[in-house]
Formats: C-alpha cells, structure tokens, sequence
C-alpha cells in the first residue's frame, strides 16, 4: 500500500546468484504489455521489460534495471520462473480469493482459483532451494519412491516393532487406493477406527488402523525427496496414540485436530460465511425433514381436530 518493495526469498535466477525479488505495489495486466520484441516466452508470455514493470518486480539481487531483469528471469530455469510467478500471484491476489470445492466421491479437497483465468501459471512444488535442501538432508531416503508392494512390507515390518500384544486386536491396513480424508477435506497419511461391540442391527468390528500409500507417495511427488520411513513410523505410532486415548475413554489429540481443522476452516472462509453456512444447512434440514413426514404431520392434525370435534359435541 505504501509503494515499498515487497523482498522474498526465492530460487536462483539465470547465470547470477540473485535470490532477492523486490515487488514494488504496482502491478498491472502483463498480457497487456506484451510487446514481444523475439524474448524467450513463457508460457505464451514474452518476458521483457515491459513485462517486467507489469509484474511489478523492482529488484533482482542488487539489479533494478527492468531490460536486465527480463534478460535474467528469461534465461531462469522454469523450477525459478515458477517461483517468481508464484510470488506475483500471491502478492496480487488475496488469500481468500478461491473456492474450496470437494470431491463428491472420495471429499478430498481441491482449491480452485477464483478467476481461475490468471496472469501466470502457479509454480509447481517447492522453490528450487527447498527441493535442494531436501535432496541434501541426511534424512532424507535416496533413489526414487518405493512401489506399493515395497511400502506394504515396509509398513508390516514396523507394525511388528511398534505393535505391543496388547494390541493384538487391532487390525492393521496398507490402503493403495484413494485415501481418506479429514474433515477439511485434506488427504490422510494415516486413520484410525474405534472397535465397535456390535448392536442388534450392527454387526461388531475390531479397531483398525490404516495407512494411505498414495498419500505418502504424493508428499514425495509434490514437495520433493524426504524421509518416508520415518514419517511412516511416526504415522504408526501416532494411530496407535488414538487408541490408546479411546480405551482410556478421551481423546484429546483427536479434539485437537478437530480444532485446527475448524480454525483452519474460519482462515479460509471467514467466521461470518461458516455461520451463515450452518444456519442454511439447518434450514435445508429441516425442509428436508418436514418433506419426509409431511404425512404424519398431517395425521396428527387430523387426529387432533377429530378429538377436538368430539369434545365440542359432548
């Protein structure tokens, strides 16, 4: 607002070692300004330095000349240019700006930009120092990630360590399929399921513990090499802190998640758009239930205007 440059931290640009991005507070069509001039394109985009002055970027490094830039982020690698358009985008757009639209299979949840027509394509996954740094840490798993077979095996060899007989009762899953979700429709690494007893209309079931392949995998295709074995491990013995708290009758870390799961649907949406939401949704319900017992209700009226007949003729 004050026309300061806005300075992040992204990836290495072009031959140099610049890694400031300085976005001044005007910024302005870029498609517009695309004047061509033979610059490399991105995306359909000519970077030059009118593209530049329209992305709003003031600063490279040290360097502030515009037809320098352009020149840099022109010969950027796409991981770099992705960042810097990443940058752009979050800079010029609120955060609030898309709808959270849910999967009406599985309900996992899928953000979608709202315009979903945009200046710039988002980057991909991490900026590249991040990717590197992960690719460097000593915790991380080398090579590339394990099939399901391979994983399945590795999760049945840390069942074993981390499994006590007293959870011999607990049925343990390896699920390569579609994973579940929470309630703020975001995949799952891991669930657990209470056992239940059995009713006379509901047959009984052991407790269960699940773990999501396609989830771990994901992490691994979108953010980069990491330790997935610990992760597993952690995963386990997280499920497993589930039922103990469910034998002991309460579940504080499940309360706690519920929660930031609620607050992260306020950040989202806005406290006062979840509160008209769940009075519509108790007005469509008891639409809902008026249109399924209408005739009983009218039983009743009419039950009730006989009797009421009645004891005026006596």
């Amino acid at each position: 607002g004050d026309g300061a440059p806005r300075v992040f931290r992204s990836a290495r640009e072009g031959a140099g070692d610049a890694r400031g991005v300085g976005l001044g507070a005007e910024r302005y069509d870029a498609h517009r300004a695309d004047d061509g001039g033979g610059a490399r394109r991105r995306g359909g985009l000519a970077v030059t330095a009118a593209i530049v002055r329209a992305m709003g970027v003031v600063s490279l490094g040290p360097e502030t000349d515009a037809a320098r830039i352009a020149r840099a982020l022109s010969r950027a690698s796409e991981d770099a240019w992705g960042a810097v358009a990443t940058l752009f985008l979050d800079a010029s757009y609120p955060r609030r700006l898309f709808a959270v639209v849910l999967c009406t299979s599985c309900g996992a949840r899928n953000d979608v930009d709202a315009p979903m027509d945009r200046e710039l394509d988002r980057g991909e996954g991490l900026p590249v120092d991040a990717r590197a740094q992960n690719a460097q840490s000593p915790d991380s798993n080398a090579g590339l990630f394990p099939d399901f077979d391979a994983f399945a095996a590795r999760a049945e060899t840390l069942k074993g360590e981390i499994f006590t007989p007293a959870d011999a009762d607990v049925v343990f899953v390896v699920d390569g399929s579609v994973a579940a979700v929470d309630d703020g429709g975001e995949p799952l690494l891991g669930s657990y399921v209470p056992g239940f007893d059995g009713a006379f209309d509901t047959p009984s079931r052991a407790p269960e513990v699940t773990v999501y392949y396609r989830t771990f995998r994901a992490i691994w295709v979108e953010e980069g090499a990491y330790d997935w074995d610990d992760e597993l491990r952690e995963t386990l013995e997280h499920e497993l802190e589930h039922h103990d708290a469910h034998l002991r009758g309460s579940d504080p870390v499940d309360d706690d998640e519920r929660a930031e799961i609620a607050r992260e649907l306020a950040r989202v949406h806005g406290k006062r758009a979840l509160s008209r939401s769940a009075v519509a949704s108790l007005a469509i319900d008891i639409g809902v239930f008026f249109r399924r017992t209408w005739p009983l209700w009218v039983l009743v009226v009419v039950a009730t205007l006989a009797a009421t007949f009645a004891d005026t003729r006596d």
